[in-house]
């Protein structure tokens, strides 16, 4: 290459970078009154976010569950913050169970899903309201580990600390509960 030909490339360049750079700051200055958009991220986030995510856990053909929210965004930890998350379980006879919360952690890795805030669970005529639910994906049963009040046709129970196996449909409650139920029949005072 000659001198004047490299000489001439070298001002070249440095105008086009020139001109850019003036472009991007008359750009930057005329759209939205001179600021820059900026996304606020949450404690712990780095700052992905997605709206109306759609998460479906199969085994075969059948679907196990099918997890949506209003959001999510990816934390540093590597899990999920979801706001306003909904599960469906299906049972192995295809009866589902939804659960909805103000919020939820989901671990990718794990499949485990941590749901906070107002918690509501419904399944055929049951409703069973708690502030803290897991679902664990490993044991594929529903935890709650603090105080929760069900209600359904006849019955009204509250206790503290309960395991639901999603497959079998199988309760345990771990530290008591308390039950009132309207029907005598079902109690063993019918005739």
């Amino acid at each position: 290459m000659t001198g004047a030909f490299r000489t001439w490339l070298k001002w070249g360049c440095l105008g086009v970078a020139l001109g850019s750079l003036a472009l991007a700051l008359v750009l930057l200055w005329t759209g939205e009154n001179g600021k820059i958009p900026q996304r606020a991220k949450g404690k712990g986030s780095t700052g992905s976010q997605v709206d109306r995510p759609l998460i479906v856990e199969r085994k075969g053909d059948h679907v196990v569950w099918r997890l949506r929210a209003a959001q999510a965004e990816q934390q540093l930890d590597g899990r999920m913050h979801l706001t306003e998350p909904e599960l469906e379980l299906f049972t192995d006879g295809s009866k589902m169970v939804k659960v909805r919360g103000h919020e939820a952690w989901f671990s990718p890795v794990q499949r485990n899903l941590r749901f906070g805030g107002a918690v509501e669970v419904h399944y055929e005529q049951w409703r069973l309201a708690c502030e803290v639910l897991e679902y664990m994906s490993g044991s594929d049963e529903l935890h709650v580990p603090g105080d929760f009040s069900v209600t359904g046709e006849s019955i009204q129970a509250r206790g503290r600390g309960m395991r639901i196996q999603r497959q079998t449909q199988r309760l345990w409650v771990d530290q008591g509960i308390w039950i009132r139920d309207a029907d005598p029949a079902w109690s063993g005072d019918g005739s």
